[in-house]
């Protein structure tokens, strides 16, 4: 059986930096050694810990994932400083890691199911043209309430 492709990953996280191996196949998610995530502090540390696993990274330049620069914009959300792809990206990682297509239940997956609206609009806003399928045009985010969902979103699962 092949692996899955994996992709380093570099977390910026209370100040610090860390590196992470991310795979995408029928269920995306991160290398874990007995459950729990595989961190290194270097991109060659993280080279060295998936190949001692008999695994190869694609030759790629790691995904950036700043969640500090998250956790600035969810203490005071603002839609001018707002980043779409930053944010679906984000989404995306913390869905994963937080095993959303596992059927794991925890507050910042309920929030990320409670969410598709919201979601949708991150999605179709990062892939212009920003219209839905049906052909409607609308702003990614940008209502009070969707600002909060999505600040209330991250902050959860940045506990993660």
């Amino acid at each position: 059986m092949q692996s899955p492709p994996y992709y380093a990953c570099r977390v910026h996280l209370n100040g610090d930096t860390a590196y992470v191996a991310w795979f995408t196949a029928d269920r995306d998610g991160f290398l874990r050694d007995d459950g729990r995530l595989v961190i290194a502090r270097t991109p060659e540390e993280l080279v060295s810990a998936v190949q001692s696993r008999g695994i190869k990274l694609e030759p790629a330049e790691p995904a950036d994932y700043d969640f500090d620069r998250i956790r600035q914009w969810c203490a005071d959300p603002d839609v001018a400083r707002f980043d779409c792809s930053v944010f679906l990206n984000a989404w995306n990682f913390l869905d994963d890691l937080s095993g959303l297509q596992t059927e794991a239940d925890t507050p910042y997956l309920r929030l990320s199911r409670a969410g598709t609206d919201c979601y949708n609009k991150l999605f179709w806003g990062n892939n212009p043209p920003a219209v839905t399928p049906t052909g409607e045009r609308f702003d990614p985010v940008g209502s009070p309430e969707e600002l909060a969902e999505l600040s209330q979103l991250f902050e959860d699962g940045l506990r993660v």
